[in-house]
């Protein structure tokens, strides 16, 4: 269970640059993570899928969908329909990112149990582009990541 205050951290995070807005796109809303709608913090506690996405025998496509567990800066929680945080925020919305010094003290914590005895399984490739494209080379943060096994 959430409370307030790990919402309000969130948003110290964000406001610190520890977390950074990144646009919302429909396979993005998850459980556990944070979003922001018209400039309102909200956290995704969890997502109740009740309906699988299918196609009716007319050939009419149904969508997933159930109920998630939002709760908002303010305190407000709310039971909304997946559908509609979707709709919201793919109209006027944004994904909040990881605590980025969070991340690298878990990604810290969790190599130093690597061992001798472990197999090397595959590669991870982080690139960072040289393109000339001014949409491209004004994101500071823009890598692409592959990982081959």
């Amino acid at each position: 269970m959430i409370n307030t205050k790990v919402v309000s951290r969130s948003s110290s995070d964000l406001k610190s640059g520890k977390r950074i807005l990144v646009p919302f796109k429909l396979q993005n809303l998850r459980q556990g993570s944070f979003y922001v709608n018209n400039g309102i913090l909200f956290f995704v506690e969890k997502i109740n899928i009740t309906r699988k996405e299918h196609y009716k025998t007319d050939g009419t496509r149904v969508r997933e969908d159930g109920r998630t567990r939002c709760i908002f800066e303010n305190g407000t929680e709310s039971n909304m329909l997946k559908r509609s945080v979707e709709k919201l925020l793919y109209e006027n919305g944004c994904v909040v990112t990881e605590n980025s010094s969070q991340v690298n003290e878990e990604f810290v914590e969790y190599f130093t149990n690597v061992t001798n005895e472990d197999k090397e399984a595959g590669y991870i490739y982080i690139l960072k582009s040289k393109s000339k494209n001014p949409e491209i080379e004004n994101v500071k943060s823009y890598r692409f990541l592959n990982v081959t096994i």
